[in-house]
C-alpha cells in the first residue's frame, strides 16, 4: 500500500501543473503556536504549576496545483504530531495521505488552535484518552455548499493486524449559523474500541451554543458523556479590535455507565481575550465534583496562546 500511495504522489508531481491556481509556483509556509498555562489549585494539598502544555511548528504549501502537505513537528516530545499529504481529486474530495487528526469529536477538532476553553471537557476526554488520536492512514474528506465530510481508514494499535475506521459529517441547513453533526469510531487494540457521537452548533453572532453527546464502548464497558457550552462575543470600538468572550461550559462524564459512584460534573467559566491575532489569553475557573471522592481539584487556570 506504501508503494501505490507514494505513486500517486510522484504522479501528482509529475503530471506538469506545477503553478498553483494564482500562477505562484509552488510556495512553503511556516506557522506555529504555544500555550503558557498557569495553573492555581484551590486545595493547599494540591501544587500549583506553570507548564508549557503545546509548543509546535507547522510547515504546510502546495507542490502542486492538486497536491498540497503539511508537517508539525511537537517540540516538546521531539515528534511529528501531523505529516501528510492532500490530494485533491474531485471539486468535492480529496484524499489525506499520512498521519493526521483523526476525524472524531466536535469539541476535539479544534482543539488546541480554535477552542473557546482551556482544557477538554472530561466527555471528550472518554475519547482521547482510549486511542490514538494522531493516526496514521487515508483519508477521504470534502465539502459542499452544506455538508462536509471525512471518512477515515486508519492504523490504531501497529501490532494488530485489524485497522480501524472512523468518520464525521455536518450539515448546515441555516448558512452556517447551525451545524448538526455525528461521528463515528471503530477500532482495535488490546481491547476494541467504539464510538459513538452527535454535535450541534448555533452561531447567532452575539451568542452561541454548542452541544455534544459521546457514547463509547470497550470490550464489556459502556461510556458516555455530554457538553454544553455558551459564549457571547462582545465586541466594541473601544476594544480596538480586540474581542473579549465569556463562555461557560457544562459537562458530564460516566467512564463506566453499569458502576455506580464514578461519573464526575464540571463547570468551565471564564473570559477568552482574543487580544491579537497572533496572542490570545484564556482566564478560566473550573470546577470539577466527583460522585464518591471529596478532593477538592477545583482550581484557576491562565493560559497564554501564543502564535505566528
Amino acid at each position: 500500500m506504501i508503494h501505490i500511495l507514494l505513486s500517486i504522489i510522484v504522479l501528482q508531481m509529475n503530471t506538469g501543473d506545477i503553478k498553483s491556481k494564482t500562477g505562484q509556483v509552488p510556495s512553503v509556509k511556516i506557522s506555529g503556536y504555544t500555550h503558557f498555562i498557569y495553573t492555581y489549585h484551590t486545595a493547599d494539598s494540591i501544587i500549583d504549576n506553570f507548564n508549557i502544555t503545546h509548543a509546535r511548528v507547522k510547515f504546510y504549501g502546495n507542490l502542486s496545483r492538486r497536491l498540497s502537505f503539511r508537517l508539525e513537528p511537537n517540540l516538546l516530545t521531539g515528534n511529528i504530531r501531523y505529516a501528510y499529504f492532500d490530494i485533491s481529486l474531485f471539486p468535492f474530495a480529496s484524499l489525506r495521505v499520512g498521519q493526521f487528526k483523526v476525524p472524531f469529536g466536535a469539541e476535539y477538532q479544534p482543539y488546541p488552535v480554535k477552542n473557546l476553553t482551556p482544557t477538554l471537557s472530561k466527555a471528550t476526554q472518554l475519547f482521547t484518552r482510549e486511542v490514538i488520536t494522531g493516526d496514521k492512514g487515508l483519508e477521504l474528506h470534502g465539502e459542499f455548499p452544506h455538508l462536509k465530510y471525512a471518512l477515515a481508514l486508519m492504523e490504531a494499535d501497529p501490532t494488530i493486524e485489524n485497522k480501524a475506521i472512523g468518520g464525521m459529517v455536518s450539515i448546515f441547513p441555516l448558512r452556517r449559523l447551525v451545524e448538526l453533526g455525528a461521528a463515528y469510531y471503530n477500532g482495535e487494540y488490546s481491547q476494541k474500541v467504539k464510538f459513538m457521537n452527535g454535535f450541534a452548533k448555533i452561531d447567532l453572532g452575539v451568542v452561541g451554543l454548542r452541544t455534544e453527546v459521546i457514547k463509547g464502548n470497550i470490550e464489556n464497558t459502556d461510556k458516555m458523556g455530554y457538553t454544553l457550552t455558551l459564549y457571547a462575543p462582545i465586541r466594541s470600538q473601544k476594544l480596538r479590535g480586540r474581542n473579549i468572550i465569556p463562555v461557560i461550559k457544562y459537562g458530564y462524564a460516566d467512564p463506566d455507565t453499569h458502576a455506580d459512584g464514578d461519573a464526575s460534573k464540571e463547570i468551565h467559566a471564564g473570559l477568552l481575550l482574543k487580544y491579537h491575532k497572533h496572542l490570545k489569553v484564556f482566564a478560566f475557573y473550573e470546577i470539577y465534583q466527583e460522585e464518591t471522592n471529596e478532593v477538592d481539584n477545583n482550581r484557576f487556570i491562565v493560559d497564554f496562546n501564543f502564535s505566528f
